[in-house]
């Protein structure tokens, strides 16, 4: 298994992409990010890589022109 495989905990997912568990789970509820979890029984896990597209799906260029 490499890392990006590696699948973390909503806690560790919520900390890298800076935000709580609580939005954390309104995402999961309303699908307003595409950040795909895995459930086992009450846990929900997440893999790396996808949490590291949902991070880069949100990044923001931005551009000043002089």
């Amino acid at each position: 298994m490499t890392m990006e495989d590696e699948l973390i905990t909503r806690e560790e997912a919520a900390e890298m992409i800076g935000v709580s568990v609580k939005v954390l789970r309104q995402w999961a509820y309303t699908n307003r990010w595409n950040l795909p979890y895995i459930k086992k029984g009450k846990d929900v896990f997440y893999r790396v890589s996808d949490v590291q597209k949902c991070i880069k799906a949100r990044t923001k260029y931005h551009f000043h022109l002089y």
